[in-house]
């Protein structure tokens, strides 16, 4: 880790995210878009970075991200496709949204009202999508609600522009489910139409989805794990994945069998235990439930299990593998000798559901780096 003074670092393979990209693309039916899911600061890879990789594709519609804060960056960066903000606004926001041309989620029939206004003060239009609740029920407008949102679009047209619909599947896993939640979402877009409003962009697959349903692709899909990983449940081998957390060893010790390691009774030894002290804690972001489920990690391309963290640093039983302050431990993706150790995996193994469980949870003080 010569080139950082960082003890830990994410590394980002761009050219991997552009290569997971690249195939999702190439398996979307004819005029089909994608739509990169950037939001948690692109899974904790790095918003800004990861989305400037991605910029010279044709077949990206826009940026997704989840609130205001995080499109104003994309726009601050130099970014100039169209950014969807995904989750919902408050007033306060509109005036910076609107002036960056961002595209807000409508989610309830007050936003229209409250939008159009702010755009009428301004003096321009506030782009907006339609969010339809057909069966998550995180927010959205409700299939009881399309005629009242009729007439609330009627009314708001001359400063609100339409850019989409979109709803998102409750269980990708159950296919009757999503096959429902489809044909609401449907009905209720084409209720839109009816009444003349053009749609320019219908979406409702998200990466899980996507892989599952190829026919529900409409005019684009949301893709965000998928940009970085494979699908944790059902992985098909085509996508590669984008990140390496390594640290260093920053000592060794020989504990005792019967000693405890640790704050208060903390951990007990069961044997005689040789243990690399690491410069990686909970303070960074390290998931506890990892530690205390002993996951591997890997060590000169040999796996050892974590032990015991602290805010600053983690503990590992290294056995009798060879090791030296500095030496490389690679929590999941690639070590120095191109061993792999899998994100997914590892995030199944403590309970989580996806690797962006692990990423999303560190903190600044594990350095990003990137590679092409």
């Amino acid at each position: 880790m010569e080139d950082s003074i960082s003890f830990s670092r994410l590394i980002v393979s761009l050219s991997a995210i552009q290569k997971n990209t690249a195939g999702i693309i190439s398996h979307l039916p004819c005029g089909a878009k994608l739509i990169p899911v950037l939001k948690a600061d692109a899974y904790g890879l790095g918003l800004v970075p990861v989305a400037k990789a991605l910029c010279s594709s044709d077949r990206i519609a826009g940026f997704a991200v989840a609130y205001i804060e995080e499109g104003l960056q994309l726009r601050n960066s130099g970014i100039s496709l169209p950014i969807f903000i995904l989750g919902p606004a408050l007033p306060f926001q509109y005036k910076p949204a609107i002036l960056s041309d961002l595209t807000l989620t409508v989610g309830s029939l007050s936003d229209l009202s409250l939008m159009s206004r702010a755009a009428e003060a301004l003096g321009k239009k506030v782009s907006v999508q339609i969010k339809f609740d057909t069966g998550l029920h995180r927010f959205g407008i409700s299939p009881d609600e399309i005629n009242p949102l009729i007439s609330a679009l009627n009314s708001c047209s001359p400063f609100c522009s339409l850019k989409g619909t979109y709803s998102h599947f409750a269980d990708p896993f159950d296919a009757d489910r999503c096959k429902a939640q489809f044909q609401s979402y449907m009905a209720l877009s084409d209720a839109l139409e009816s009444h003349g409003f053009s749609i320019p962009l219908r979406h409702i697959c998200d990466s899980a989805a996507s892989e599952l349903y190829p026919e529900y692709a409409l005019d684009a899909i949301r893709v965000g794990r998928g940009l970085m990983w494979g699908n944790p449940v059902r992985p098909n081998g085509n996508i590669l994945e984008a990140a390496t957390l390594q640290t260093v060893v920053t000592g060794i010790w020989h504990r005792k069998a019967g000693e405890k390691i640790g704050y208060g009774d903390g951990l007990t030894l069961l044997k005689d235990t040789r243990i690399a002290s690491i410069g990686i804690g909970y303070g960074d972001g390290i998931d506890l439930n990892a530690v205390r489920q002993h996951l591997p990690v890997l060590l000169h391309g040999q796996t050892c299990s974590l032990l015991y963290s602290f805010m600053d640093h983690t503990l590992v039983d290294i056995g009798d593998l060879p090791c030296t302050p500095g030496d490389l431990i690679t929590f999941f993706g690639y070590d120095e000798s191109g061993i792999f150790l899998s994100a997914q995996k590892q995030a199944a193994a403590c309970g989580a559901n996806e690797a962006c469980a692990f990423t999303t949870a560190l903190l600044p003080r594990v350095k990003r780096v990137y590679t092409f």
